[in-house]
């Protein structure tokens, strides 16, 4: 019986614990930076599930083309969420990571930018 209540009890663990690490959201942190040309380019800056999107033309941001929100990351797939009630948007697009540690949302790869 003891035995039996062992291993019942060591895989309600074993459960738990693989439940717990599946939970866990894939995040990223710093900045990332598309490839320039002519000065323009696009960044993106990771800090919590927060993110930050800002475009750059001949250096300059532009503004109506930059943007707050959150994301998610689920698998192969990136979910942004910009605005709030009425003016909520969902975004999602394909994500890659590579071992370099660059990354492909959608069809743009982005560099991490090493400060």
């Amino acid at each position: 019986m003891k035995k039996t209540l062992r291993i019942v009890a060591l895989a309600m663990v074993a459960i738990m614990l693989c439940v717990t690490l599946a939970s866990c959201a894939k995040t990223l942190s710093g900045e990332y930076r598309s490839a320039e040309a002519f000065g323009s380019y696009t960044s993106i800056s990771f800090k919590g599930n927060k993110i930050t999107y800002n475009s750059y033309v001949l250096g300059n941001k532009v503004e109506a083309a930059s943007y707050e929100g959150t994301y998610k990351i689920d698998g192969n797939e990136i979910t942004i969420t910009t605005g709030e009630g009425e003016d909520k948007k969902n975004e999602t697009l394909t994500f890659e990571e590579f071992e370099d540690g660059s990354i492909k949302i959608g069809m743009v790869t982005y560099n991490k930018v090493e400060k």
